[in-house]
């Protein structure tokens, strides 16, 4: 299994990562906000999120 990690959006505070990661059963992707750990399927779900946050952050 092999996993890569790029930024993909967000903001300084809440940055958005794209995680990809490849098993013998196929390649999974998912968006992680910040270092919350919570994932999403889609960026638009994660975009929200991070939103969100940012809103109750700033």
């Amino acid at each position: 299994m092999t996993t890569q990690k790029e930024r993909v959006g967000g903001t300084d505070a809440v940055p958005i990562f794209k995680m990809q990661e490849t098993t013998r059963d196929g390649e999974l992707t998912k968006y992680v906000v910040g270092d919350t750990g919570v994932a999403f399927d889609s960026l638009e779900g994660a975009q929200a999120a991070a939103n969100d946050l940012g809103t109750l952050n700033g």
